[in-house]
């Protein structure tokens, strides 16, 4: 979804146009809300890692919680220090941690976020900006508590395991 038609959604239901420079600051503080509950999730590889040398990681990774060789196998030689990464022994390395959303610098970009996170972006840029534009004293007191919950919702969707199970029978 694309900051325009994210704007489009919130101007429908709000009634109002709203500025394009309000809609970037709702949409990238929704995004950023998402990445600080720890809910987003990327994969980086480092290919030739050296015995012992520190690799920088990137600025929007948070938590490294695992780390797999070339052949998928969890790895357990790494460690993280600060903002790097060392490695015991050499090899390619697929390291998963949970990452902040990228900032959006337009509205025409796409945002950087699983489609099931949408609804929930939506929702919260539609009420920051009600709160923004309200004189009426109950909107500028609003939670966000749908949002959180639309949120989490999405979140276990996408993190759920699905496999096939097999059901006893008894007659």
């Amino acid at each position: 979804m694309t900051g325009s038609e994210i704007r489009h959604a919130v101007e429908t239901y709000v009634g109002k146009s709203v500025d394009a420079d309000i809609m970037l600051v709702a949409i990238n503080e929704a995004i950023r809300k998402i990445g600080d509950m720890g809910l987003l999730y990327g994969e980086i590889t480092v290919s030739g890692a050296e015995t012992g040398k520190a690799y920088y990681l990137p600025d929007d990774l948070l938590h490294v919680f695992a780390v797999f060789d070339q052949q998928g196998q969890a790895y357990e030689g790494w460690r993280v220090t600060g903002d790097q990464i060392t490695f015991k022994n050499p090899g390619t390395y697929t390291i998963s941690a949970r990452k902040l959303g990228k900032k959006m610098v337009s509205l025409s970009e796409e945002a950087d976020i699983h489609e099931a996170y949408h609804s929930a972006i939506v929702d919260y840029v539609r009420r920051f900006v009600m709160e923004a534009k309200s004189e009426d004293l109950n909107y500028k007191t609003m939670r966000f508590d749908r949002f959180e919950a639309d949120v989490m919702n999405a979140f276990r969707f996408l993190r759920r395991q699905r496999q096939p199970r097999t059901i006893r029978v008894v007659r």
